[in-house]
């Protein structure tokens, strides 16, 4: 069994890989799994498209009388495993038509194994094999609308950190000003207070001469007059 199922998936991939769109038709017989393997890259949305018109309760009340047998209930089992072989999705399938969607892992990329497990055939023939259409699609769009999303964020953070960057430069250049001034001022007051400094020790040095020249006056005055 295990020979016949390595074998089957082998033709399936070969099939699945030769045809551009990534659609297949195939016949699902009791027993044997179906499986496909995509190679996704990481964080990467897929749309498995099935199509299985015995799923139709319908459908199979129409065989069954024809067979002349009880209509049972009749499901497909899908699956997804990531390249590490965890399920990545297990689902029951009992819609004829529709779709099964999952996203790659973060950072994981690789071999992504799709599988489809159909429920006992046994109310039909041994040899009845069940239509079965499947299409595989990667949404782009979703992962472009991601990285422009991404790309948004990523603009609007660099122009919030150009505008903090400006007005960081702002005060910078404000604080500068600030000290410019300060340092001007204080060169102004020290300057002034320099001036002021030798302008009094000049008034000071006056003033000292011309007490010692008037005394030394009234002292030959006194001397002449022979005051003294």
């Amino acid at each position: 069994m295990r020979g016949h199922v390595a074998t089957l998936l082998f033709f399936v991939v070969i099939l699945f890989v030769a045809i551009p769109t990534n659609a297949l038709f195939t016949f699902l017989t009791e027993g044997t799994n179906y499986c496909f393997i995509e190679d996704l890259n990481e964080d990467t949305q897929v749309i498995v498209s099935y199509k299985c018109p015995t799923l139709d309760a319908k459908y199979r009340a129409e065989i069954a009388n024809r067979a002349h047998v009880d209509q049972h209930e009749f499901s497909i089992k899908a699956e997804v495993r990531d390249p590490f072989g965890n399920v990545l999705l297990d689902r029951k399938i009992t819609d004829p038509e529709g779709t099964v969607t999952f996203k790659s892992l973060r950072e994981v990329s690789g071999i992504y194994e799709i599988c489809f497990f159909p429920s006992s055939l046994a109310w039909f023939s041994s040899t009845q094999k069940i239509e079965f259409h499947v299409k595989v699609e990667i949404d782009y769009d979703a992962k472009e609308s991601d990285k422009i999303e991404s790309k948004e964020r990523i603009d609007k953070l660099d122009e919030m950190i150009k505008r903090l960057k400006n007005q960081v430069e702002d005060v910078k250049h404000e604080q500068n000003y600030i000290q410019t001034r300060e340092s001007r001022f204080k060169e102004t007051t020290d300057s002034t207070h320099s001036r002021v400094f030798w302008m009094g020790f000049l008034q000071f040095s006056v003033l000292v001469g011309l007490g010692v020249w008037q005394i030394l006056n009234l002292k030959s005055f006194f001397k002449a007059k022979k005051l003294v």
